[in-house]
């Protein structure tokens, strides 16, 4: 898909929240709910999750108000201040005034990858904000910029190109880049949606969806990749991440029998057991010590896996992938990559 000034928004959300790392498993809680710390969940609001199409394989949540509370977004804010002000994000935020970064208060995502019909719910930025936006960046780069209102829907023409919206409120939109007026207006009413029996709404009922970021893959999704192949009987993959003094993982992998999921479960144990007592580089002996702890066990159809990192620990593990960088990097000449 070509960059679009419409698409340059929800872009600059999508690439903070793909940098984000993060999570936090409730299986007592069912999809939809906030869990237990108070925290505001990353959820589509109104339609819920049938925001997306009945064919999704796949949805995810960030929540950024966690994101930035943390300690680890706190270590690194330099390095993202510093990648936020390239020559394009400096661009958008000295024309639109104001930093996604700051103001995105969560983005969901969700769809069918085959089918093009990928869903983005962004909450926090103002359809007034948009326009804007739009006029000052579509000026700066000599463009011509018109949005049209029908309703809760936006038409945004940018040259030759068209990109829909709708608005659940005035700080929740509701994008599809690639989709016509007619898919984003069922999107957001949820008409033709996820119904409850679908495949990845039964994953979201094990993640936390008041993490600060949380994914879940269906069968359909994971056979893109052709890592698959190698996990006999996988059928379906849950993760959340939650972010605060330090980092709580909780993911897992589902499987078509419980046999399945018991055979990959004793491997990744031993695999772990394996690791305790292994001489290794010092510059990796942390991470080693940190993979031991990760505490592996199955249960039915799903081989779960649960690992907390202490923020000096995360501080650690950050110095270590610096001075890994360093290295690979000098062995291509003058500091460059390979």
């Amino acid at each position: 898909m070509k960059r679009t000034i419409t698409t340059t928004l929800v872009g600059a959300a999508a690439m903070v929240a793909l940098a984000a790392a993060g999570a936090g498993c409730k299986k007592e809680e069912t999809a939809g709910q906030a869990g237990t710390g108070g925290a505001q969940a990353a959820l589509p609001a109104k339609t819920g999750f049938a925001v997306f199409p009945a064919t999704s394989s796949f949805i995810g949540g960030v929540n950024f108000a966690s994101l930035r509370s943390s300690a680890l977004f706190t270590l690194y804010k330099p390095q993202i201040d510093a990648a936020m002000a390239s020559s394009e994000m400096a661009e958008f935020k000295a024309a639109c005034g104001f930093d996604p970064l700051t103001q995105i208060q969560s983005l969901v995502f969700g769809g069918d990858v085959q089918g093009k019909e990928v869903v983005l719910v962004a909450k926090g930025v103002g359809r007034a904000q948009i326009k804007t936006c739009g006029e000052k960046l579509s000026a700066t780069k000599g463009k011509k910029f018109v949005s049209t209102d029908e309703g809760n829907l936006t038409k945004y023409d940018v040259d030759n190109e068209t990109v829909w919206a709708a608005w659940l409120d005035e700080n929740t939109v509701v994008f599809s880049p690639e989709k016509d007026k007619d898919f984003v207006a069922k999107r957001a009413t949820g008409d033709a949606g996820l119904a409850e029996g679908a495949e990845v709404m039964g994953l979201l009922k094990n993640v936390d969806t008041s993490a600060t970021l949380y994914i879940v893959a269906g069968s359909a999704a994971l056979a893109q990749s052709p890592a698959t192949a190698m996990v006999p009987g996988v059928k379906g993959f849950f993760a959340s991440v939650k972010l605060g003094e330090g980092l709580d993982v909780d993911a897992g992998i589902r499987f078509d029998t419980p046999d399945n999921a018991k055979k990959m479960t004793d491997m990744a144990q031993q695999q772990i057991a394996a690791l305790k007592g292994q001489q290794v580089p010092a510059q990796m002996a942390g991470i080693i010590k940190i993979a031991e702890r990760a505490e592996i066990k199955q249960n039915a159809n799903d081989m779960l896996i649960q690992l907390k990192i202490s923020n000096q620990e995360l501080k650690e593990l950050g110095a270590v992938v610096q001075q890994m960088g360093a290295a690979f990097g000098g062995l291509g000449g003058s500091g460059s990559p390979l």
